[in-house]
């Protein structure tokens, strides 16, 4: 072929070599936007996502925060959740009666807006480490409350039914008179009585333990103790 054929498909070709190269480039550039694309969308559906606020549990709103209207920064708090059912029992177990309480116990709950009602619970955690300041170890129990009986944030007297026996002095509670900010209870000393100062511990119904000012042998007086005074002389009626 002539020199000048030749010339010119070299030239057709390096035009279509170019054209080629071209259209691959555009090709990627339009893939990059493709994927650029896709990066928004899926960052579009996830502020989406994010505009719907979704609690993690099943609950009430106890109190809100923010305002409908209002620009909310991220980390900002909006609202206050509570969940209802079960409830959590925080309370603490004395140091000296842990090894007789442990996960699984049964604990039996009162509180004041339903005096006569036993609500049970079962403990869930018991601290490794005793509190310092308290010294007892905390305690977590799951308290199932599906009626919605109970409501968080409420104080509860717990009782935890171990096996353990302590041996208790216990009085009436009409046998001890209160007077200026002292408890006192007489005993019978053959033909008089002797006041003796004591110290109360729990109150057991219509009893109250004696820690410390009485024994377990001593003759105390039951009734009326309001009118009596120490040294006054008694007669002890033996019988029944």
């Amino acid at each position: 072929m002539a020199q000048q054929q030749l010339d010119d498909a070299e030239t057709r070709y390096e035009a279509a070599r170019a054209g080629y190269e071209s259209a691959v480039q555009t090709a990627k550039n339009l893939a990059a936007d493709i994927d650029a694309a896709d990066a928004n969308m899926r960052l579009a559906e996830r502020e989406l996502r994010d505009a719907l606020i979704k609690a993690p549990f099943d609950g009430y709103v106890q109190k809100r925060f923010v305002s409908p209207g209002v620009f909310v920064r991220v980390q900002t708090p909006v609202m206050s959740l509570v969940k209802i059912d079960p409830l959590k029992l925080v309370g603490e177990v004395p140091e000296h009666m842990e090894p007789w309480v442990s996960v699984g116990q049964t604990v039996e709950l009162r509180v004041d807006a339903y005096p006569d009602r036993v609500v049970t619970g079962r403990i869930a955690r018991i601290s490794p480490a005793v509190n310092q300041q308290t010294r007892a170890f905390p305690l977590e129990a799951t308290v199932p409350n599906p009626d919605g009986l109970l409501k968080p944030g409420t104080f509860a007297r717990a009782r935890i039914v171990s096996s353990r026996v302590n041996r208790i002095l216990e009085v009436p509670m009409a046998a001890l008179q209160y007077r200026y900010g002292v408890n006192r209870v007489f005993v019978v000393d053959r033909d008089h009585l002797v006041s003796h100062e004591v110290k109360l511990g729990d109150r057991l119904g219509d009893r109250v333990e004696i820690v410390a000012g009485l024994s377990p042998n001593d003759v105390i007086v039951v009734s009326d103790v309001e009118q009596l005074a120490d040294g006054l002389k008694v007669a002890v009626a033996r019988g029944e």
